[in-house]
């Protein structure tokens, strides 16, 4: 499955500076990340995978139920896409090499992008939820790609 064909495009910014972690439609949080899955989790597909420029994560039900997030290293891009109608955002999760662990949400949209910045060749890993909730299917963290 190709994350790319399904990108639709929003915008948000997020800074990461010194201490701490700025969205700007919110705080992003650093926060310890849990696997949990619903008891139909076998009806899910999740995986991940990295390239030099591409980290993403994708939980698949079928073309119409699925979630998603992608960095792109070049343009140091986020999306989070959110094709999946349970009444929740996805969330997902981007660990970047000296930076941390931030906490991003869909918002309640389809998809949003996040516009980054980071220092060039960081490591950068990328896991995604079909919600923040304690029945929240989640991949395992794909990656290492690099920014």
């Amino acid at each position: 499955m190709n994350i790319q064909k399904r990108l639709a495009y929003g915008g948000a910014a997020v800074l990461f500076a010194a201490g701490g972690i700025t969205a700007a439609t919110g705080a992003a949080s650093a926060s310890a990340v849990r696997d949990t899955a619903p008891a139909a989790a076998a009806s899910w597909s999740c995986g991940g995978s990295a390239g030099p420029l591409e980290t993403q994560a994708e939980c698949y039900k079928s073309d119409s139920a699925y979630v998603a997030a992608d960095f792109q290293g070049k343009g140091e891009h986020f999306y989070v896409i959110d094709h999946y109608s349970n009444g929740y955002s996805t969330i997902a999760y981007l660990k970047v090499e000296g930076s941390g662990t931030a906490k991003f949400s869909s918002g309640g949209k389809k998809s949003k992008d996040f516009n980054l910045s980071f220092s060039e060749n960081k490591k950068v890993w990328v896991k995604v939820c079909t919600s923040d909730t304690a029945r929240a299917r989640c991949t395992p963290w794909a990656g290492p790609g690099t920014t």
